[in-house]
């Protein structure tokens, strides 16, 4: 199953010398990676070529199986629950409940793992957390994640979990957010233009100083969510429920949302 080879990937077990039993004595084979490493070496050997680095290919291949997984899991209509006992590590990287979700932080180790694939270094220097522009992980759980100023230009996050997740100075600039559980999130001062926000649950978040301009809020619930200065220039409103939002100097250009917009004065 694609699942247990991205554990096998997550939990680092290429990386790991492996013990070997034989006629009673034990002993350490080199990891599997080591392997990997030949394989990624040409044929020919004419050709000049450089040796790889471990982090690098560590790096594509994690990238690689995060977004297979997440592919094939948002396919996935139902897992038999009897297929994860309590001892097996599945429990940790996917949630079976009304829908079934792919985890790729396991138990809160995603931060570490977009640490290992951004040890790449394929993309531009960035200064302020990892790094994983036109990611898609539909519909993955990332409730509670650490993504703190991260990179993720044009991610594809529909109908995912991020609920009570940090995402405060995150470029999220077109990003597909359509439908996502954004509640209690951390959005302060986040740079979402253009972002895709339809239908999403921003219940309570925080989106203080963030910036959505033109983004679309269509159908959104807002309800009780911080929008001091918030900037929601040319955003799209229709339907959206304001109701209890703190809209304090918050920027409608000029105006208030329509009469469709839910909202309630202070």
């Amino acid at each position: 199953m694609i699942l247990d080879v991205y554990i096998w990937w997550a939990e680092g077990v290429h990386l790991r010398p492996q013990p070997q039993r034989q006629r009673g004595m034990r002993h350490w084979s080199p990891a599997f990676f080591n392997e990997l490493l030949e394989y990624a070496m040409p044929f020919d050997p004419q050709t000049d070529s450089q040796p790889v680095r471990s982090t690098a290919l560590d790096a594509h291949l994690g990238d690689a199986l995060m977004q297979i997984t997440a592919t094939v899991y948002a396919e996935m209509k139902d897992v038999g629950r009897e297929s994860d006992p309590d001892t097996s590590l599945r429990i940790k990287y996917r949630k079976i409940g009304a829908q079934v979700r792919f985890v790729p932080g396991g138990e809160g180790f995603f931060n570490e793992l977009r640490a290992r694939i951004n040890s790449a270094g394929w993309w531009f220097n960035f200064p302020a957390g990892a790094i994983l522009p036109y990611v898609s992980l539909v519909p993955a759980r990332l409730a509670s994640a650490d993504l703190k100023g991260s990179f993720l230009a044009g991610a594809d996050l529909p109908n995912a979990d991020l609920e009570s997740a940090d995402l405060s100075l995150a470029s999220l600039w077109g990003a597909n957010l359509r439908g996502a559980n954004l509640r209690g999130a951390n959005l302060r001062a986040a740079y979402l233009l253009g972002a895709d926000l339809t239908g999403a649950n921003l219940t309570e978040a925080n989106l203080t100083e963030a910036n959505l301009t033109q983004s679309h809020l269509r159908g959104a619930n807002l309800t009780g969510a911080n929008l001091r200065r918030t900037v929601l220039t040319g955003a799209e409103l229709t339907h959206a429920n304001l109701i209890d939002a703190d809209l304090t100097d918050a920027q409608f250009d000029g105006r208030r949302p329509g009469p469709s917009t839910r909202f309630r004065e202070a």
